[in-house]
């Protein structure tokens, strides 16, 4: 009897050890699902935003590539290349500069009452009207010089300067606010803080300028050069006041949801560069286009000419086709306008052809030089 109920007792035992176990196990497993998700979701974006450079710039040119299985690889490659670029830059603008206010400067205990003040249950409340001005006027400051010299097509060294003469009047600007609220502090403290808290703004700053400096890059057109009001283009105007609008607005929306709700502050950005992208696409026109000129980065769809040199069945094609001379061998002027796919897609003068790329054997490329642009 004795052992029948030690039997039992081990069994009863045996059986609560592995309800415990279960118990234990199955917030690991609730976690895991979220960790796929959240994995799930940066891939999406990411090649989401490379799709979409892809998807515009080839409705741009009117041309979709024959892509085979063997491809699709490459093909998935350039998608998550160009769309983790061009969301790394987007990041540096539209969210980082919100974050680094969000943790270290809108709820310091020192600036109480600036953008920051504790509620009933004794708990940080974000003021948004003392953010805005604390943080929106100088910053918003610092984005109209920054893009003033690339109204009229300004070097990126000229827009550089211009950048940190922006962020001159912009620290003036966030010094008087702050001295008002360090008042009470010993002059050495107040000192420090200052230094610091200017420190982390201008920070911001400069993070914001290099991504501005390397869009800018990408976007601005050579041709256009020198102080000229003949030379101002509404368009390119309608752009850099979105630029700083959208940029200016979505670091202050980060900047108030990133401490409590981080994954509100993070699909803020998400949208954020996606008005951006829109922005990019719909305002410039033809190869000003956002998509065209990141494209053209790649050697593909830039004004660079090439010249193709054929194989004895390319060279009856290329003739039948007009594109050769008599006794050659070789294409040239022309612009590879797509190299997705198991063909070409170029431009020879006016005309487009879809060319087999079993039927080159080579090409070789001449960049047309790029013109220096003048500076102030």
């Amino acid at each position: 009897m004795e052992i029948e109920m030690l039997g039992s007792t081990t069994w009863v035992e045996t059986v609560s050890t592995e309800e415990l176990q279960a118990a234990e196990l199955q917030p690991k497993g609730d976690k895991e699902p979220s960790k796929i998700d959240s994995k799930f979701l940066q891939t999406v974006v990411l090649l989401g935003f490379g799709g979409a450079l892809l998807a515009r710039y080839y409705a741009f040119i009117g041309y979709i590539p024959e892509i085979e299985w063997k491809e699709s690889l490459t093909y998935l490659s350039v998608l998550a290349l160009s769309g983790t670029g061009l969301l790394a830059l987007y990041g540096l603008l539209l969210f980082l500069p919100g974050v680094i206010w969000s943790e270290l400067l809108v709820c310091e205990g020192e600036l109480q009452g600036l953008m920051c003040f504790k509620n009933t249950q004794g708990k940080p409340e974000l003021c948004p009207i003392g953010v805005a001005k604390a943080m929106g006027i100088p910053f918003a400051v610092f984005l109209i010089i920054a893009h003033m010299p690339m109204a009229w097509g300004s070097g990126v060294a000229t827009v550089l300067v211009a950048g940190l003469v922006g962020l001159i009047p912009a620290l003036i600007i966030l010094r008087g606010y702050l001295n008002r609220e360090l008042k009470q502090q010993a002059t050495k403290q107040r000192r420090s803080l200052l230094t610091r808290y200017l420190s982390f703004f201008g920070l911001s700053a400069l993070v914001s300028l290099v991504a501005m400096v390397v869009l800018y890059k990408l976007l601005a057109d050579p041709s256009r050069s020198g102080p000229s009001p003949a030379r101002y283009d509404a368009r390119e105007l309608a752009m850099l006041a979105a630029c700083s609008l959208i940029s200016l607005v979505a670091n202050l929306a980060v900047a108030l949801q990133y401490r409590q709700w981080r994954t509100r502050a993070v699909v803020t950005g998400i949208v954020a560069a996606f008005l951006l992208f829109l922005a990019g696409e719909s305002i410039p026109r033809g190869d000003r286009t956002l998509s065209a000129r990141i494209i053209a980065q790649f050697g593909v769809g830039d004004q660079s000419e090439h010249t193709l040199f054929l194989n004895p069945e390319g060279i009856q094609l290329a003739t039948a086709l007009g594109l050769l001379e008599a006794k050659s061998a070789s294409i040239s002027k022309v612009q590879i306008l797509s190299g997705l796919g198991r063909s070409y897609y170029l431009q020879i003068g006016a005309r487009r052809i879809v060319f087999p790329k079993d039927k080159v054997l080579a090409w070789e490329t001449t960049p047309v030089p790029l013109q220096a642009p003048k500076t102030l």
